[in-house]
């Protein structure tokens, strides 16, 4: 059995941490807790882990818990600095705010045109040309959902409900 299988068995959210995109930080976490040693390399967390003892593995199940209160706090601290971030927002239009709105005037005007010369076919282009108004109407319409987010924004609790409501 592999070891992060060994330690997921043990300790689920632990073990899933590790496997997943947070495996590296999961892993010095695991290492610094378990061996003392933070830049213990996976190797000797895998030896640490194998030949362990019914007291290891009590020592993980304590560390899971100790992992998940950790993400946690880790997940209160994304909220808080989101919503920094949001108060920041707020504070701009406290300043001058033309430069925002022209930028973001021209910026919805070049999307049009791009959009109307690509579905009007009002000029001829080659094929070459017609690929990259299309790569460049992407790019538009990725900069138009930016400005939108900008000046319309998202409530926390409108991700919420969207997260809710996804297929899982």
């Amino acid at each position: 059995m592999n070891w992060k299988d060994l330690v997921k068995s043990v300790a689920p959210v632990l073990g899933t941490a590790l496997g997943g995109p947070f495996g590296g930080m999961a892993t010095r976490w695991l290492a610094g807790r378990l061996l003392g040693d933070e830049n213990a390399n996976e190797a000797e967390l895998e030896s640490a882990i194998a030949t362990a003892s019914p007291d290891t593995f009590a020592r993980l199940r304590e560390l899971d818990n100790e992992f998940r209160l950790e993400m946690k706090r880790i997940g209160i601290e994304e909220k808080q600095l989101e919503a920094q971030d949001r108060a920041s927002a707020r504070s701009l239009a406290k300043v001058n705010m033309l430069p925002h709105i022209v930028i973001s005037g021209i910026y919805v005007v070049a999307f049009a045109i791009v959009l109307y010369l690509v579905f009007t076919a009002t000029i001829d282009m080659t094929q070459m040309q017609e690929r990259v108004m299309m790569y460049l109407l992407g790019i538009l319409s990725a900069g138009l959902l930016q400005i939108m987010n900008f000046w319309f924004g998202s409530s926390s609790g409108s991700k919420q409900k969207d997260a809710k409501l996804a297929p899982r």
